[in-house]
Formats: structure tokens, C-alpha cells, sequence
């Protein structure tokens, strides 16, 4: 499957939070956007911005996040999460709370439509359901 536009650039961004994640790197993360830059073959400047800012607001505000999933997940744990779920919510909320050009509703389809993608099967309703819930409890317009 090819994935274009805005949803082939969530999809590298989960590429690259993974990494980070896996490899404990959240300080030094600069290289792992560049590597994936050139990887990717991500040259406009457009597309390096909306990656970066995702993976920047994923990382400025991880803490809030995580917290904001754990609350919302319902008969799951946290620490059960794997890494592109995790992630997958944790870019979802990024848009969902810190982003005034992506819409309620576009933020959660993007989120799980990536999780069909790279997740496991029961991840797209788990993570619709997460995020869901956290814009409600935020008072995120629809």
C-alpha cells in the first residue's frame, strides 16, 4: 500500500518516534529526523516542517500525553501499549490538543487509519476510542 499526503508524513513521523522510543533517544532526536530525511527522500521543506513539529510536540509534552492516554484507556494498561500504538495515540493527541489546523475529526481518522496500517488488528478501535475520549475530556471542538 502507498501512502501520500499528509498520511505518508504521520506514518514517517511514527517511523521516527518509534526509533526514538525504542532507543531511549528522546534528547538527542535531531539525527533520527535527519537520517529519516534522507532515508525517505523528504526534501521540501514543508513536508521536513510537519514531521518535525509532530515529533517536536510529541516530545515537548510526552509527559502530559502519556498521562492523558493512561486516563482514557479503559481495561488496558499502559505499560501493555506497544510502541507504534503508543506512539500512533500519542501523535493523535499532539493534533487533537496542540494543533488549531488539524480538525477533532481529522486528527482521530488519521490516527486510525496509521493504526491499520502498522498496528496490531484490535489497535484502530482501541485508539479511536482513546482519543475519543481524551478530546471529549478536553472539550476539543468537533
Amino acid at each position: 500500500m502507498r501512502l501520500r499526503g499528509r498520511r505518508r508524513l504521520r506514518a514517517i513521523a511514527l517511523q521516527i518516534l518509534y526509533e526514538i522510543d525504542i532507543m531511549d533517544q528522546w534528547e538527542s532526536y535531531k539525527s533520527v529526523l535527519k537520517n529519516a530525511f534522507e532515508r525517505e527522500r523528504i526534501n521540501r521543506e514543508e513536508d521536513k516542517k510537519f514531521i518535525e513539529n509532530i515529533v517536536i510536540c510529541v516530545i515537548n509534552n510526552k509527559n502530559v500525553i502519556d498521562t492523558l492516554i493512561k486516563r482514557s484507556l479503559k481495561d488496558w494498561d499502559f505499560e501493555r501499549l506497544n510502541i507504534v500504538e503508543r506512539n500512533i495515540m500519542r501523535i493523535g493527541t499532539c493534533e487533537l490538543l496542540f494543533s488549531d489546523e488539524i480538525p477533532y475529526k481529522v486528527a482521530i481518522n488519521e490516527a486510525v487509519e496509521v493504526a491499520k496500517i502498522f498496528a496490531q488488528d484490535g489497535a484502530p478501535s482501541l485508539i479511536n476510542g482513546v482519543l475519543d475520549r481524551i478530546a471529549k475530556e478536553k472539550g476539543v471542538k468537533k
